[in-house]
């Protein structure tokens, strides 16, 4: 493994280098199942915030078809 800041090779368990002092970003290992669950609840989150703004229009609609009637 090298270094993030200088480049040099230092072991990969090191969290700081011992050249330059620089902390060591560690890449994390994501699974494929995180990855899809992540995907599908931010699918679902979507569907839900428009089917809210949906229902907002609905009522603002109906509302405003009253005030017309008046």
């Amino acid at each position: 493994m090298y270094c993030n800041q200088c480049g040099k090779e230092i072991n990969k368990e090191m969290r700081f280098c011992p050249f330059c002092g620089a902390e060591q970003k560690r890449r994390m290992l994501v699974s494929p199942t995180f990855l899809k669950k992540k995907k599908l609840k931010k699918k679902h989150k979507e569907k839900a915030r428009k089917e809210k703004q949906r229902l907002i229009n609905q009522t603002r609609n109906k509302i405003v078809q009253k005030n017309l009637v008046k």
